[in-house]
């Protein structure tokens, strides 16, 4: 069985300006997606305008069912990069990157498909509970995770990379990290 795909995507204010590259790799990996997908979306307070069935609230951050929300908002398909409104999102100034992730995790694992995560974020985190150590708990307990990808847009902070089996920057992999003898 081929992993599902899970396509977590910050919604935090550190990522409006790079909303454009955030969603063209959006588009890239639902393309590329070797079986089905699902696209998440994270930040740290909740918006009006989501239907509650579209909501998940876990610690510090909230996480939106994209798809459930363009169907409940009688949207088919996405053929082009959404306005944040769109699909129910207004950009937060906080970041719940831990606490989205451990959520995601958690909630698949329920599902029982193999599954990956690829994350698009600068990979900041300023609102989470949890922290990169219980992240990393929460990895090793999970069994049917295949691998975390991250995929950094925007201003990307390079460090806090352990939790990742791979990281891409715009499309091509970080560089090593400078070895200093």
């Amino acid at each position: 069985m081929r992993p599902l795909y899970v396509i977590l995507v910050d919604a935090s204010g550190s990522m409006e300006p790079a909303w454009d590259t955030a969603w063209n790799i959006v588009f890239d990996l639902a393309r590329r997606a070797p079986a089905s997908f699902i696209i998440l979306a994270f930040k740290a307070r909740r918006v009006d305008n989501v239907p509650d069935d579209c909501v998940h609230d876990y610690r510090s951050a909230v996480v939106y069912d994209v798809g459930c929300v363009m169907a409940m908002r009688g949207i088919q398909r996405l053929k082009s990069k959404p306005n944040p409104g769109d699909v129910g999102l207004r950009f937060s100034t906080r970041t719940p990157l831990n606490d989205a992730i451990v959520y995601t995790i958690t909630a698949l694992e329920r599902r029982g498909v193999p599954y990956e995560i690829h994350i698009v974020s600068d990979n900041r985190d300023t609102a989470s509970e949890l922290t990169m150590e219980d992240v990393l708990a929460e990895k090793t307990r999970a069994k049917r995770l295949a691998r975390i990808v991250l995929h950094c847009v925007g201003n990307c902070l390079r460090k806090y990379l352990d939790i990742y089996d791979e990281v891409v920057e715009h499309g091509s992999p970080v560089p090593p990290r400078p070895v200093f003898l």
